[in-house]
């Protein structure tokens, strides 16, 4: 009974972990169907198990859902299963967009935040540029008015003149690349929110052998968010590149969302190996001159 009991409460902590949206009541439900289960109480299992995906959120449904086409599969009922697997795959599609959805308006917030920080970056160095003309502008009058003095002192004036505007330089330079390593950065958490909203739609499509089968919707909607966070991205590549097919613009909205290699080889069904020769393959597509970096630094031209 102990044993039971400790696998009713690893499944508890799997649900919290894995649906952390799930409601009391969810989890509640959840664990007695699993505490059932557990039991080998399949007779009560499957009376409650209707009644509690029909009142459970989605997250819930999703989870009991499972659980039911288990215990058709344990029972050779094959319709029934396959009757679930079906509303599995319903839900887990609705629960994507969902995410997809929620991670969109995270994306946006980002994308705010960094025009907002731009702007400010941008209003700095225009100040700093600014005052280092008022500066030289004061600099020059003040030439004018010592014109009459002794050449040295003005020789002085004008040595001490030069060496200000070189450190006004300097310090423009080391804004400018302040903001270039900001622009960096933020690229970066671009590149991150792409993938998370990647994930949840090809991990929705994983199969049973561990490939993962997009649809054609699925990989539509791969298209728009790529261009929803990169705008004119596809279109800009099929416009430089117009023998590319579908496929491998595709491809290429992946690559900028810095799918691994892992997950890229299920997606295409071949070796994380065979990967890198894909990767090579469409480089000589896009351009045989561009040996010297790699694919994803060359599609960044299309990012802008």
């Amino acid at each position: 009974m102990a044993e039971n009991g400790d696998s009713v409460h690893f499944y508890i902590t799997e649900a919290e972990r894995i649906y952390p949206k799930v409601a009391q009541t969810d989890l509640y439900r959840i664990t007695h169907a699993y505490g059932l289960d557990m039991q080998h109480k399949n007779g009560d299992l499957m009376t409650i198990l209707p009644s509690y995906i029909s009142d459970c959120g989605i997250h819930g449904q999703a989870e009991l859902t499972r659980l039911l086409m288990h215990q058709h599969k344990e029972a050779n009922q094959w319709h029934d299963a396959y009757d679930d697997a079906i509303s599995l795959m319903d839900i887990t599609d609705s629960i994507a967009r969902t995410e997809t959805s929620e991670n969109m308006a995270r994306i946006h917030a980002l994308q705010h935040e960094r025009q907002m920080e731009f702007q400010r970056a941008e209003g700095k160095a225009q100040q700093a540029r600014l005052y280092a003309i008022i500066i030289v502008v004061l600099l020059l009058l003040l030439a004018a008015a010592v014109t009459g003095l002794f050449y040295r002192r003005k020789a002085r004036i004008a040595h001490t003149r030069e060496l200000e505007a070189m450190r006004l330089s300097e310090a423009a330079q080391i804004n400018a690349n302040l903001v270039r390593e900001e622009n960096i950065k933020l690229q970066r958490l671009y590149y991150e929110h792409l993938y998370a909203i990647i994930l949840p739609i090809l991990n929705a499509h994983r199969g049973k052998s561990g490939h993962i089968n997009l649809e054609e919707s699925s990989w539509e909607l791969i298209e728009k968010n790529t261009d929803m966070v990169l705008p004119g991205f596809t279109s800009r590549l099929r416009r430089q590149h117009p023998t590319l097919t579908t496929e491998d613009v595709r491809f290429c909205c992946l690559l900028m969302m810095r799918v691994p290699n892992v997950l890229l080889a299920d997606v295409y069904g071949i070796a994380p190996s065979s990967v890198a020769v894909r990767k090579q393959r469409m480089k000589k597509k896009l351009d045989s001159d561009i040996e010297n970096q790699t694919i994803e630094n060359y599609l960044n031209q299309y990012t802008k």
